[in-house]
C-alpha cells in the first residue's frame, strides 16, 4: 500500500510539473486512461472495411450479393474516426503545453511515412495494371496532390487518402489553435462551428451562381465543408470531459450514440449518408460524439468500467494499418475470388475470408512496418534541439495512455 502511495505521488509530482494542474485537474485529466478509445478505433475500422466489402460484392459478385443495403451505413466509420481524431487532440494537447512546430511535426511523421509506402504500392500496381487503380474515375489523379494530401478535384492515388486530407486540413487549423489557451480555444471551436453552416451557404448561394469554378475548388470545397463539425464534436467530447461531466452519464450516452447510429437508416438515405453534408454529420457525427464521450466517460473512475477486450484493442493499435491497406487488400482478393469463381462457390465464406485476410494484413503491417517507422521517427526527433518539452508531452501522452 505505501508503494502504491509513493508512486501515485510520484505521478501527481511529475504531472503537476510539467501541466501545473493540481488535485481534480490531474484526476480528470491523466489518471484516466482512454483505452476505451481503442475500442472505439477498432469499431471505426471494422465498419469500413465492412462497407468496402458490400462494394466489392456489388462490383464482383452482383448475382449473388450477400450483404444488405444497409450495410452502405458502415462507411459512418470514418465519421468515427474523424470525432475520434478530434477528441484525442483536444485531450493531449490539454494535458501539456505543445508547440505548434512540434505539433505539426509530429502529426505529419505519424501519418504520412506510412501513407506514403502504401501509395508506392498502388503506384507500382498502377504502372503495372493502370485498369486496376482508380477504375471509377478512369485512372486519373495527381501524383504530387497524392503524396502530399492536397484538396484536388480527383481522389488521390490512394483512394482512401480523401479523409487524411480531412485530417491535415483539422491539423492545420488546430494547430493554429494551440496558441489560444484552452478556455478560449473552445471558444473558437464552437465559433468555427457555428461558422461553418454560414460558409457553406455563401459559396453555394453567393459565389456559386457568379463564379461556378471557384465555388466548385476542391480547396474551397474543403474550407466550407460540414465535415469539419466532426473533429469540432471531437474536441468538444474530450473538453466536457475534462471539464467535470459526471460519469453517471457515461452508459446512456453510449447507448444513445450507438442505438441512433444503428437506427440510421430508417431516418436517412444512403445518397445523403454518403454525401459529405451536413445530412452526414446528423446521421454519424452527432451519434458518434455520443458514443466517443460515453466510452471516456465509462473509463475506471471509482465506479467506471474499462471495455477490455484485449483483441479489439489491437485492433485499435493497428487501426490506421488496416485502414490503408484494407481497399486494397479486398480488391485483390475478391478480383482473385471472383476469376476462379471459388466466390461464388464458397458463398457466406468469401466474405469471412476477405475480412480475416484484411485484419491479418494489417496487424502483420502494423507489427513489423508501421510500428518499426514509428520507432524510427521517435528516434530522430529524440535527438534535435529544443525537444526537452516534447519529451516531457511524450510522458504525459504515455501517462494517458492515449494514441496519438
Amino acid at each position: 500500500m505505501p508503494l502504491c502511495q509513493n508512486w501515485q505521488a510520484g505521478v501527481d509530482r511529475v504531472v503537476e510539473e510539467i501541466t501545473g494542474m493540481r488535485g481534480c485537474a490531474i484526476s480528470r485529466a491523466v489518471k484516466s486512461k482512454i483505452e476505451n478509445i481503442q475500442l472505439l478505433r477498432a469499431l471505426a475500422v471494422m465498419l469500413v472495411v465492412i462497407y468496402h466489402l458490400f462494394r466489392a460484392e456489388e462490383k464482383y459478385f452482383p448475382e449473388t450479393r450477400l450483404l444488405p443495403d444497409a450495410t452502405v451505413f458502415g462507411a459512418g466509420g470514418v465519421d468515427l474516426f474523424f470525432v475520434i481524431s478530434g477528441f484525442v487532440m483536444m485531450w493531449t494537447t490539454a494535458l501539456a503545453k505543445t508547440s505548434v512546430a512540434d505539433f505539426l511535426l509530429r502529426r505529419a511523421l505519424r501519418i504520412y511515412p506510412m501513407y506514403w509506402l502504401v501509395t508506392a504500392v498502388v503506384y507500382a500496381v498502377y504502372l503495372l495494371r493502370p485498369s486496376w487503380v482508380n477504375s471509377s474515375q478512369g485512372g486519373e489523379f495527381s501524383l504530387v496532390h497524392s503524396l502530399l494530401l492536397l484538396p484536388h478535384q480527383r481522389l488521390p492515388l490512394l483512394m482512401v487518402g480523401w479523409s487524411l486530407i480531412f485530417e491535415v486540413y483539422f491539423y492545420l487549423v488546430f494547430s493554429c489553435l494551440l496558441l489560444l489557451r484552452e478556455r478560449v480555444r473552445i471558444r473558437a471551436l464552437m465559433a468555427w462551428l457555428l461558422l461553418l453552416p454560414l460558409s457553406g451557404f455563401l459559396r453555394t448561394s453567393i459565389l456559386e451562381p457568379y463564379h461556378p469554378e471557384l465555388a466548385n475548388d476542391a480547396s474551397i470545397r474543403l474550407l466550407t465543408s460540414p465535415m469539419a463539425a466532426e473533429f469540432i464534436l471531437g474536441c468538444l467530447a474530450a473538453y466536457l470531459l475534462r471539464t467535470g461531466v459526471s460519469s453517471r452519464f457515461g452508459l446512456p450516452f453510449l447507448f444513445f450514440g450507438l442505438s441512433t447510429y444503428l437506427l440510421s437508416p430508417l431516418f436517412s438515405t444512403p445518397d445523403v449518408a454518403l454525401g459529405l453534408e451536413w445530412g452526414r454529420v446528423f446521421s454519424f457525427g452527432l451519434p458518434f460524439f455520443f458514443l466517443v464521450l460515453g466510452a471516456a466517460l465509462l473509463e475506471p473512475r471509482g465506479n467506471g468500467v474499462r471495455l477490455r477486450m484485449k483483441m479489439f484493442h489491437e485492433m485499435g493499435d493497428a487501426s490506421y494499418s488496416i485502414y490503408l491497406l484494407h481497399l486494397l487488400v479486398i480488391s485483390a482478393g475478391a478480383r482473385l475470388l471472383s476469376a476462379t469463381g471459388y466466390g461464388v462457390l464458397l458463398g457466406e465464406g468469401r466474405l469471412l475470408l476477405l475480412f480475416l485476410a484484411t485484419l491479418i494484413v494489417g496487424n502483420l503491417s502494423y507489427r513489423f512496418v508501421e510500428s518499426p517507422l514509428n520507432r524510427l521517427t521517435r528516434s530522430l526527433l529524440s535527438p534535435l534541439p529544443g525537444r526537452k518539452d516534447s519529451e516531457q508531452v511524450s510522458r504525459v501522452r504515455a501517462l494517458s495512455s492515449v494514441p496519438e
